[in-house]
């Protein structure tokens, strides 16, 4: 059976197939660790805030409050969510949210202390518990940095030591990421870069494994645009490269001499 999956905010579960030991497996991996980070990332856009010079002259109690109006009009249904707030600190009580590109669905509790930055930046320190991102449960514990360029470009810059869990596998992991995101084409682009470590130990026994992702952009809809690859160091000292080029196949590369495929689900 082959199975697809979703990079950047084409959210799906995180899905384990027992111990892995096979080139393609670990390529799989790749793609699933990859596609935990993006679970966490949607996550974390959807409880930032647009910084932009008017938060400049925000507290961080005021840019709390801006942080609930953005989340409010970037899901579909604003009654979806009930935001308490508490000085800097927001508890999000979510219920099926869905975002406006109807790839996200989160069902939980997040709560988010927001920090106003002198440099205009705002920190969001943001924790939770059993938050069902569509197929997957995420136990949230990150801290993100947001920031914004003078051409419009805004940047989300994570650390996370986070759990991910979907109907066969769990999984532990932690590192460091950003996300770029930019809608100066009219179209909202979105880009990753990282390295995270992820402890499958839950679901295999003692087993951990690295995963640096550099330049892995989407826009909409669209399948991962070419340029963008994965490097897994995966078990038993296997390395395997995964590259995009746009379209709804990606393909792998492994230390071991062997190369194949992933099917992606995207629209080319």
């Amino acid at each position: 059976m082959t199975t697809k999956h979703a990079l950047l905010l084409m959210v799906v579960a995180v899905v384990g197939c027992g111990r892995l030991s096979t080139d393609a497996e670990d390529a799989a991996d790749a793609v699933e660790t990859t596609e935990s980070t993006s679970n966490e990332s949607a996550l974390m856009d959807l409880t930032a805030v647009d910084s932009s010079v008017s938060m400049c002259s925000f507290s961080s109690d005021q840019v709390a409050g801006a942080a609930i109006r953005r989340l409010q009009s970037n899901v579909r249904a604003s009654g979806c969510v009930t935001a308490t707030q508490a000085g800097s600190a927001v508890d999000y009580v979510m219920n099926a949210c869905t975002g406006k590109w109807g790839r996200l669905t989160v069902t939980g509790t997040v709560h988010v202390v927001y920090t106003a930055n002198p440099d205009c930046s705002v920190q969001a320190v943001a924790t939770g518990t059993g938050i069902k991102v569509n197929k997957a449960t995420v136990d949230l514990d990150a801290t993100a940095t947001f920031s914004r360029d003078a051409n419009g470009v805004e940047k989300i810059v994570v650390s996370t030591h986070s759990k991910g869990a979907g109907p066969n596998a769990q999984l532990d992991h932690s590192g460091n990421y950003t996300v770029v995101r930019d809608s100066g084409t009219g179209e909202l682009c979105r880009s990753l870069d990282g390295s995270w470590s992820t402890d499958w130990s839950a679901a295999r026994g003692s087993a951990t494994t690295s995963t640096n992702a550099t330049g892995i952009k989407k826009c909409g809809d669209a399948c991962p645009a070419a340029g963008g690859q994965v490097v897994h160091n995966g078990f038993g000292g296997r390395v395997v490269t995964v590259t995009f080029d746009g379209s709804p196949v990606a393909q792998w590369s492994s230390s071991k001499g062997k190369s194949g495929t992933i099917d992606l689900d995207c629209a080319p």
